[in-house]
């Protein structure tokens, strides 16, 4: 365990490197106050440890070091049994898997010449920034070939409904700012989706839409189901504009549910004092996929049902996209009921629901896209936990056979389908002590003994390579790989570093894991669009906020 502070010396030539480092940030945050303090000419940083100061210093974004390759210190090799009894690795482990390093120009070029419908997209935190920047870099190049339709993120759909607008110049959102698309993003964790790095590509995918026509427009959609309450006060606003029947009818059958926290009501409803909200959420779901049609069509012919009053016309995909994101909405109230009272149900898997959830809505948007757009490949941006295949992490063998996205693509999509995971061995990142805490700029604990973040550390110290990826397709790959599984951190919304081993590791068998994996020696945090989170008005439970 490291010790809760750690007091290094450094010679005057490295302490100015180091504030190179922080100051080239400086604009950034002012959360890097958390981890690094000046005092009386020493440099303390909290839970550092000296070998992340040493990874620090050779940061590829460190302006002094720009170009310079990565010096490996001349004891690299490790051959202990790591603490988990797993072997750490041998010299000759490292010698082989160097020669199949490749970089990210050749990760991007292989990936797009498999052509996967389904391309998911890992992360190891959610506020790590070279994730988010690999994800926007990958994701811009796979849309500039036309291999991308839609990008799907692990995020609320009302809030990202308001992003997908913006991007493809829907009517609605002629008069929005980028800043104005990410305001429904103001809830813990804010910093999640509402980051710089989702800023830049926004833009980015606004710019590049803007040049084609509507229907070769690549769009954003949210999987999560967290938007209980959200959603139905967005079904009833589309309802009241067009169709008033249906809205008074709707309106009953959602009026328990809205009228309560989600959590409170799933507590009732599995408790049997609230009764009939299943039924009345699935009935509602019905009768608003049977009219979607109709509606889409009432948009582009302009009539205000109120009034018969006429409107500017919607072109098609506008039309289309508003009614399957009511749709969707609808959808969403059914899985967020079925999960809220599952959280009470002991016999149920909350994380197994909301994963189902995910993989549904992946389904409804490639055919949506179909009958759309005549095309249906996706990105998915979600964590490496919810993307990598379950069923060779611990997730299947400890938790009761939990399953997740990554592991249903798989089973139904497996010949179209890619996947790519990202860990890193320390650095900082974006994240919060506690559920609605405020975020920090918080040290990560170099990757632990046993752990795959451990064996990429010392082959990015052998290489010289700080940055690298590795087919795990490839058979001596995954034979050096495979077999004894290894640890892999995971770090959600929460950091909690004092329990390093207990709250953000597990073991897994990366090759099957994933079909890439991308690797980052150091990582810098994701900087927040806002100062500070506010109160979530839609509780979300699962406590590591993957």
């Amino acid at each position: 365990m490291l010790k809760s502070l750690q007091t290094v010396k450094l010679s005057r030539a490295k302490t100015k490197e180091l504030l190179a480092f922080k100051l080239s940030r400086m604009d950034t945050s002012r959360a890097y106050q958390d981890a690094f303090k000046l005092s009386r000419g020493m440099l303390r940083l909290n839970f550092l440890a000296p070998q992340v100061l040493w990874a620090l210093r050779f940061c590829p974004t460190c302006p002094r070091l720009q170009g310079r390759a990565m010096a490996a210190p001349t004891k690299w090799e490790k051959t202990a049994v790591g603490r988990e009894g797993v072997p750490s690795f041998t010299r000759e482990t490292i010698e082989k898997l160097e020669s199949h390093l490749a970089s990210f120009e050749e990760v991007t070029e292989r990936i797009a010449a498999s052509a996967p419908q389904v391309l998911l997209l890992g992360e190891g935190s959610h506020g790590s920034h070279e994730y988010y920047a690999n994800r926007n870099e990958l994701t811009l190049s796979m849309i500039e070939r036309g291999l991308c339709d839609a990008v799907l993120i692990e995020g609320d759909l009302p809030d990202t409904a308001k992003l997908h607008r913006f991007v493809m110049g829907h009517p609605s959102a002629a008069e929005t700012s980028v800043d104005g698309a990410f305001l429904g993003f103001e809830r813990f964790p804010t910093w999640m989706w509402a980051n710089a790095d989702m800023r830049a590509f926004v833009l980015a995918l606004k710019a590049r839409n803007s040049e084609l026509p509507m229907d070769k427009r690549c769009g954003v959609f949210g999987l999560d189901l967290y938007s209980l309450n959200l959603s139905i006060a967005q079904v009833l606003d589309y309802l009241s504009r067009h169709d008033k029947e249906m809205e008074r009818f709707v309106r009953r059958d959602y009026a328990v549910m809205g009228e309560l926290d989600p959590q409170t009501y799933g507590m009732l409803a599995q408790r049997g004092l609230i009764q009939g909200c299943r039924e009345a959420a699935v009935r509602a779901l019905k009768n608003i996929s049977a009219k979607t049609p109709r509606y889409a069509a009432q948009d582009c012919q302009a009539i205000d049902t109120e009034t018969d009053a006429t409107e500017p016309p919607l072109d098609p995909i506008s039309a289309q996209d508003d009614a399957f994101i009511n749709e969707m909405n609808a959808q969403v109230i059914v899985g967020a009921e079925e999960y809220y009272r599952g959280m009470f149900d002991p016999t149920v898997s909350s994380w197994n629901l909301r994963d189902q959830h995910f993989y549904l809505a992946l389904a409804r948007v490639r055919q949506h896209l179909a009958s759309t757009r005549g095309r249906s490949r996706v990105a998915v941006w979600a964590h490496n936990s919810h993307l990598g295949d379950a069923r060779f992490t611990h997730l299947e063998r400890l938790r009761g056979r939990e399953l997740n996205l990554g592991q249903l693509v798989r089973e139904r999509d497996l010949a179209s389908s890619l996947s790519v995971g990202q860990l890193c061995h320390s650095g900082l990142v974006t994240a919060a002590d506690d559920w609605g805490e405020p975020h920090r700029f918080k040290p990560i604990v170099p990757g632990l003994s046993g752990s795959h973040e451990e064996l990429f550390h010392a082959l990015a110290l052998k290489s010289g390579r700080a940055r690298f990826g590795l087919d795990l397709g490839a058979a001596e790959v995954a034979g050096l790989l495979g077999g004894n599984p290894r640890l892999e951190r995971a770090i959600g919304v929460i950091y909690r570093p004092e329990t390093e081993r207990q709250s953000h590791y597990f073991s897994c068998d990366l090759p099957n894991q994933f079909n890439w994996v991308w690797f980052e020696d150091t990582t810098t945090p994701v900087i927040p669009l806002v100062e500070e989170e506010f109160p979530s008005k839609e509780p979300e439970t699962f406590p590591t906020g993957l």
